[in-house]
Order: C-alpha cells, then structure tokens, then sequence
C-alpha cells in the first residue's frame, strides 16, 4: 500500500502544475498506470451509448435535409430530438425547440443571403440555412456535445465504473485509437474533434485525456484516501474536454477567415465558410448552457458577438467589415485557455487526416 501511495503522490503535481493554466497538455503521469482497465466497460455504459446512437441518428435525419429535395416535418424529428434533449438543462430545451422549428421550416427551400427579402431560409452552398445564414443543424448537434454528454458526466458519482462513463461520453473508447477515421472502435463526439486537433506527439489534447482518465481509474481503485487526487484528475478532465471544444472552435473560425477571404469564392465556398461559422457557434452553445465551466459567461457572450451569433450571413453579404472579427475570436480564445502560438497554428490541422490514422 505504500508503494501505491507514493506512486500517486508523484502523479499529483503534475495534475496541480497542469491545472495551474500551462499551455502544455500532460502527456505522462510518472509511473501512473500504464494501460487502461476495460473491465466491465462495456455494461458500465450501456446507457451512454445508447444515447449516442440517439443522437447520431437524430443528427443523421436533419442532414437529409441539406437536400432540397427533402422536407423535414416536425412530427418526424421531435420525437427523435427529445429522446436526447431529456438530459439537457430546460435552456439548452427550450433552444433546441426553437432551433428545430427554424431548420423545418428552412428545409426544402433555396436561399440566397444577397437577398433583400428573406424569409425561411433555405439551402446554400450545400448547408442549410435559416434566414439569419444560422444553420440550426449545428447549434442541434454540436451544443449536445457540452449540454448533454458533458452535463451528464459532470453528474457521476466517484465511483468504479466512472472513468469508464467519462470515456464513453467523451465519444472514446478504452483503445484510445486517436482517430475518428479508424477502422476500429473510431472516436465519436468530442474525442473525434479532440482527435483532429491532436499531432500524435504525446503532448496532445486526445492523449491528455487519456492519461489522466487512466491515471483517475487507478486513484479510484486505492480507495477513499486517494479521494482529493481523484478530483484532481476529475477537473483536469473536464479542463482538457473543454480546451479540445475551443480547439476546435479556433479551427473553425481559421477554417472559415480563409473561405471569406478568397478572390471570387464560389457559392460552395460561402456556404463552407458559413457552415464553419455556425459549427463553432454550436460548440460554444453548449457550453453556455452549463454552469461548472473554465470560460465565465461574459467571455462567451464576448465570442458570439464577434460570431455575429443573431446574423451570421453578414460574413457573406458584409465580409470586408466583419471577417476580421473571426481573428479576433482566436485570439480571445487563445488568451482565456493559454494556447501557444504554435498550438494555434496546430489546430488549423485535422491531424488524423495528415497522418493517414486510420
């Protein structure tokens, strides 16, 4: 027992030191242990995955209507929606059931956002919009990222089959296979996008993740008197889950400044760039509809500002006066997490895509 006991005494300050707000993301927790435990897993989380597969398929069905040919009724995608829903809080409720009426409303439709008249919405550049330019299919599934499988697992109890639900819920699985393209046991959810933001070096978000879910099974397992380091490992979780939604969101608004600012882009090009827009505004929603979270509430109404969350189309139809507002929110978000400058170059990257992880 003692032997365990100082074993854990020298994973501790590394969680303090990573917690402590470092750019660097831990990679090693010295002489924690080396593989993760499956056992039990699969039962562990027989809910959580369920409620993936929901999810996955309510997302399935509101692509379909990318397709101007599909029209998507209320009755259909309520149902599937609320199977979901159900685990968010009333404010992520109450924005999902706006959000789907926009987006059945929207469907089956053309739009255009030159337009002087707008109305419904519709599809453009192979997304579908409302008349806002706000695709109503990412606040949907992107928010349930934070609002939901983040929630959920914020709400387990310190006990053995927790890391497995933290693993589950984060989109991963204990082969922690770095990959969303992969064969087998691919990552879903947050862990795909923690993924593609993760070079494969060992110092990434993916594998921050892992080593600290790994080291948190282990203090679980020697009992009560490893409590506080548990905790410890706890809230370094929920850090880099969130750090590698941010990451993510850089991505996109990088992602979408370079669609904007091309010479005479194309409509798929607009519409690329605005589908970027809208996936990081759907990633920041979900947080904003927690409580227990690193960025204050002030500074994500700050980035939905600078998002033009209320019209999103401006960055079409007004692109010289509100593209660079897109370098802007990087840079707040690299200033609130403590991302180097090369981490912020790294997350233009899908990673997984670079090196072939297949």
């Amino acid at each position: 027992m003692k032997m365990k006991q100082s074993l854990y005494i020298m994973v501790y300050p590394a969680l303090v030191w990573f917690l402590s707000g470092c750019s660097e993301h831990p990679t090693h927790t010295h002489n924690a242990p080396a593989t993760y435990d499956t056992t039990g897993y699969t039962i562990s989380t027989i809910q959580e995955q369920v409620l993936i597969t929901q999810h996955l398929e309510f997302v399935s069905l509101l692509k379909t209507a990318r397709n101007t040919s599909v029209t998507l009724a209320l009755d259909n995608v309520i149902p599937k929606m609320e199977q979901v829903i159900v685990h968010g809080s009333q404010s992520l409720n109450d924005q999902w059931n706006s959000s789907i009426r926009e987006l059945c409303k929207s469907s089956g439709k053309t739009y255009n956002p030159f337009d002087s008249v707008q109305n419904e919405g519709g599809t453009f550049g192979g997304y579908l919009f409302d008349e806002n330019g706000m695709e109503q299919e990412q606040l949907l599934d992107k928010s349930a990222f934070v609002g939901v499988f983040f929630r959920l697992a914020k709400q387990i109890e310190l006990k053995n089959e927790m890391p497995h639900k933290y693993i589950a819920l984060f989109g991963a699985t204990p082969a922690f296979v770095n990959s969303d393209i992969a064969s087998n046991n691919r990552d879903r959810l947050t862990a795909a996008y923690a993924a593609r933001r993760d070079k494969n070096d060992g110092r990434g978000l993916y594998i921050g993740f892992k080593n600290v879910v790994t080291s948190l099974q282990g203090h679980i397992s020697s009992g009560t008197s490893h409590n506080d380091m548990s905790l410890t490992d706890k809230q370094t979780i929920f850090l880099l889950w969130e750090k590698a939604i941010m990451a993510t969101v850089v991505n996109y608004c990088l992602t979408a400044y370079d669609k904007f600012t091309m010479t005479n882009p194309s409509e798929q090009d607009l519409g690329a760039g605005l589908h970027a827009v809208c996936e990081a505004i759907g990633f920041m929603k979900g947080l904003e509809f927690v409580d227990d979270k690193s960025i204050k509430t002030t500074q994500l109404e700050s980035l939905f500002t600078l998002l033009q969350v209320s019209k999103p189309s401006v960055f079409v139809t007004n692109a010289f006066a509100t593209v660079p507002s897109l370098k802007a929110a990087v840079q707040n978000i690299q200033s609130i997490y403590g991302f180097s400058d090369q981490e912020i170059q790294d997350f233009k990257m899908n990673w997984v895509i670079v090196q072939n992880r297949q």
